[in-house]
């Protein structure tokens, strides 16, 4: 599990166009997270930036190969 902070800046006759996001290492728990959060929002401040936060949940399953014979 990670979370993405997400900024976009407002674009005259487009909405919101995305500007940046943090990187899949960076945040991997909440209170990284709201930390992190906190400090972008302080330094782009709404309506000209959008600041979202995700949450990303990844799954991972065992894969059992059969062997070769004589491997």
């Amino acid at each position: 599990m990670y979370y993405e902070v997400n900024v976009a800046r407002k674009s005259p006759g487009l909405g919101y166009v995305h500007f940046f996001a943090t990187a899949e290492r960076s945040l991997s728990t909440e209170w990284d997270a709201q930390r992190v959060y906190r400090e972008i929002r302080s330094k782009f401040p709404y309506p000209e930036f959008k600041v979202d936060v995700t949450r990303w949940d990844k799954i991972g399953q065992t894969v059992k190969f059969k062997r070769k014979k004589g491997a």
